[in-house]
């Protein structure tokens, strides 16, 4: 899979445009986004951690373990039910927001849209945690193409 960073957060490619948008409509600062192990020198370089490294280090029950996290493109039984550790798709992926934004970002934008965010977890360590309901339409709007020149 292809990431792209925002705010230092690695993001699966397609992902990018949306959040990209949702960032200049609200003003929100994403904190954690994807945390694989696969994107790990990404990780590293913006001073962030994957999923391993979060539950060998946190105390118990602030992080999930490896393979059981939305943030890994896992699920954990929560927002999208069935089999936990089963493979997600990269719109499913778990993004973490700073409290500030996070009415904004769910009632304003993504509405505005046609997208729905929502607070799977509710309240406490988990507050900043969104995920989307279901697959977000219309994210191509927000590709740059790059422009043609005229043909001689």
């Amino acid at each position: 899979m292809r990431f792209k960073l925002i705010d230092c957060c690695p993001v699966p490619a397609p992902l990018y445009p949306i959040l990209l948008r949702l960032k200049k409509d609200t003003g929100a600062v994403y904190q954690s986004i994807y945390r694989g192990t696969d994107a790990e020198a990404l990780l590293r370089k913006c001073g962030k951690h994957d999923q391993a490294w979060l539950y060998a280090h946190l105390p118990a029950g602030e992080a999930n373990p490896p393979g059981r996290s939305t943030h890994e493109l896992r699920s954990d039984g929560k927002p999208y039910p069935g089999p936990i550790g089963r493979k997600l798709k990269w719109w499913q992926v778990g993004i973490d927001v700073d409290n500030g934004h996070i009415a904004a970002m769910i009632s304003d934008a993504a509405r505005r849209y046609g997208w729905q965010l929502w607070r799977p977890y509710g309240a406490g360590v988990e507050y900043h945690h969104l995920n989307f309901r279901r697959r977000p339409a219309r994210w191509r709007l927000f590709v740059q193409r790059p422009k043609r020149g005229r043909k001689r």
